[in-house]
């Protein structure tokens, strides 16, 4: 029988799964975050299996979430708002996230990220997150933080 902790997670992705067909791993990680959940592993999996994700990809995504909602990791949020991720969700992931956001970030809205077969997209911290796929991917692109071309 699930404890407590699990019952809530299961609670929070009927949720998810009930109201959404946008980012539902994003939500379910955000959403048990700031629910103040702890996850392991295990929980990975139930998320991963709910919304048909790998158990990995669902446990970097929480990292990747965890520096978003969190004072730990400083940087620049990157929303990106170009036609392509417009037309693929951005308005309704960036109003999911910012008001999740850590104060302590900032944020900078850009014309493209080049990212568009995978949008919405938004970079942080040297992660690309691509909307379509709910994936993360190295950002290489130096021109993004002030490095030049």
């Amino acid at each position: 029988m699930p404890d407590a902790h699990e019952q809530q997670l299961q609670s929070l992705i009927a949720d998810v799964a009930a109201q959404t067909l946008s980012f539902p791993v994003l939500k379910t990680l955000c959403r048990a975050r700031s629910a103040g959940l702890s996850l392991d592993a295990h929980h990975f999996e139930m998320i991963a299996l709910s919304f048909g994700r790998k158990a990995e990809a669902v446990a970097k995504l929480d990292l990747f979430v965890a520096g978003l909602l969190t004072p730990s990791e400083s940087g620049d949020l990157q929303l990106c708002e170009g036609l392509s991720c417009r037309g693929r969700g951005a308005s309704e992931l960036h109003e999911f996230i910012l008001p999740r956001l850590h104060s302590g970030h900032g944020i900078e809205r850009i014309d493209c990220l080049d990212n568009c077969q995978g949008g919405p997209s938004m970079a942080f911290n040297g992660l690309l997150y691509s909307g379509a796929a709910e994936d993360l991917s190295r950002d290489e692109r130096s021109w993004r933080y002030g490095q030049g071309a």
